[in-house]
């Protein structure tokens, strides 16, 4: 082990990172970073850089001075040396923070404390010992199942799987990793999904079908793995969709060939309609229909506006405010104002939070909204009268807290704040996973 000096511009981003996972240019690798890191935590790890004048922990390097821990601190401090790279929620913050520091700054990246070794075995078990545990965000962050898979098996099918998907644009949601793993490593669905990974070359529209299926109802939250429970479970609410999907191509192949087509096997749920942005065709996604949504229920997300007439928001004329946002989110076109959407949104379920805590007694300014609604929902935990079973509102409130997608705060910022448009369905599916706790608080106390 030597500890050796570097300077910034000669670091090099580990291209095999599991959490990164780029091959671009360092400039295209530091937006990829920033991109994939949630923008407070990396505000955090700007700041400790300059608070302790150097990197925290040596990052650490090969003889080539690739960097195999510390990807997260060389994006912090390539954002100290480029405010251009921040994202908009905080380039005020880091704008600032340059400004204060500009000596220090170079200091720092002239002069980069680095451990280096020369054996890859003892750097790759240095990295997943680092990475098995989570230091406050300011050192490391624990890998995700996602993450320990690109770390354990670069090669494995499913990440090639993913990759196929990406270069046809299609995106799998952040937190729906485990769910696709699942329904993969089922052993019925994948004697079904590796033919056609075989012959994708030859013919992709099938598995482009089949991922779009699959992407799409994780996306609206129909296959989850909280829900789906056991393989079997998978296997029946995945398996006669693909099978149909296969059996239509099949029958198309063999028209005019004196060939008998196979039956098609048809959802036992009832199928909704979604067009697929590379053919224009539509794709099944499963919905039921025989139960009603509940807060933490994820469901179809296709509709103009975010608020339907027949929402179960209770009557708020009273509450003047509150109530021009909810008509003007009835009238508003979500798909083709999703800005404005998101930040109507965002500002209704702020404003519902802040009234009923003060009507508990209980307001304080100082939180975020975040931690408001974590808040909220103890209180109504609490006082157990919430209409729903509590464990829906556990899951709520956990989903909350862990970031998912579906109700994350720090994702709805990110629509508000980020030079880019807002996604709509996810906009759509936390508003729809958010509506029965806002129509709670609203009409708990008058």
């Amino acid at each position: 082990m030597a500890y050796v000096n570097k300077q910034f511009k000669d670091l090099i981003f580990w291209d095999k990172n599991p959490r990164i996972a780029s091959v671009n240019a360092k400039q295209e690798e530091i937006k990829t970073a920033i991109a994939n890191l949630n923008p407070k935590k990396l505000l955090a790890l700007c700041r400790s850089i300059i608070e302790h004048q150097r990197l925290i922990e040596a990052p650490l390097i090969d003889s080539s001075n690739i960097v195999y821990d510390g990807n997260r601190r060389l994006t912090a401090l390539a954002l100290l040396n480029d405010v251009s790279f921040a994202p908009h929620s905080i380039k005020k913050a880091i704008e600032k923070l340059v400004s204060d520091n500009q000596e220090l700054i170079k200091e720092i990246s002239s002069k980069i404390e680095c451990r280096q070794e020369t054996d890859l075995n003892l750097i790759n078990l240095i990295v997943d010992e680092r990475h098995a545990t989570d230091d406050d965000g300011l050192k490391q962050i624990t890998w995700g199942p996602l993450e320990r898979l690109r770390r354990k098996d670069p090669n494995a099918v499913i990440l090639k799987l993913i990759e196929f998907a990406s270069n046809n644009r299609l995106i799998l949601p952040e937190d729906g990793f485990s769910t696709f793993e699942r329904i993969i490593n089922t052993k019925e669905i994948s004697n079904k999904l590796l033919p056609l990974w075989e012959k994708k070359d030859e013919n992709p529209t099938n598995l482009l079908k089949i991922l779009t299926y699959i992407y799409t109802n994780i996306k609206n939250g129909n296959f989850d793995t909280r829900k789906l429970g056991k393989a079997k479970q998978v296997k029946d609410a995945v398996l006669p969709t693909i099978t149909e999907i296969i059996d239509k191509a099949n029958n198309t192949e063999t028209k005019g060939s004196g060939i008998e087509p196979a039956p098609v096997i048809i959802p036992l749920t009832t199928p909704a309609r979604i067009t697929s942005s590379n053919s224009g065709e539509e794709i099944p996604t499963t919905r039921s229909s025989s139960k009603p949504s509940k807060a933490g229920v994820r469901k179809s997300t296709e509709r103009k506006h975010l608020i339907l007439k027949n929402s179960c928001l209770p009557d708020i004329s009273h509450l003047h405010k509150i109530n021009d946002i909810v008509n003007e989110l009835r009238r508003l076109n979500i798909q083709e104002f999703p800005i404005a959407g998101a930040i109507l949104f965002r500002t209704l379920l702020e404003l519902s939070t802040d009234h009923y805590l003060n009507c508990h007694n209980e307001a304080d300014s100082s939180l975020k909204l975040k931690q408001k609604l974590q808040k909220a929902i103890n209180i109504i935990q609490k006082n157990n009268k919430y209409p729903e079973d509590g464990k829906t509102l556990e899951t709520l409130k956990n989903d909350i807290r862990n970031e998912n997608e579906d109700v994350s705060i720090t994702k709805l910022n990110t629509f508000v704040h980020a030079d880019m448009l807002p996604n709509t369905q996810t906009v759509i599916l936390q508003y729809i996973n958010m509506e029965k706790l806002i129509a709670f608080m609203l009409s708990d106390i008058k």
